[in-house]
């Protein structure tokens, strides 16, 4: 598992996403819309389960942009 944490300004502990596990009817699809999305890369996907990684800090998070909605 990837993942940091750090103290944020005021001493509060803080996180970074870096991955994200995806698991839905068609997780190669979600896969690639999240790997568009966050301007990350899909590292694996199956029928099963895709996987999205990426360099913290959450770049939509940092740029105060909003997550669109999956595809339907």
């Amino acid at each position: 598992m990837s993942h940091t944490q750090s103290i944020g300004e005021r001493g509060e502990p803080t996180a970074a996403l870096s991955m994200l596990n995806i698991d839905s009817a068609d997780p190669a699809r979600l896969a690639r819309f999240y790997a568009a999305a966050l301007g990350w890369k899909v590292t694996y996907s199956d029928d099963s389960y895709g996987m999205v990684e990426g360099c913290p800090p959450f770049p939509c998070a940092s740029a105060g942009k909003r997550i669109p909605a999956g595809p339907s």
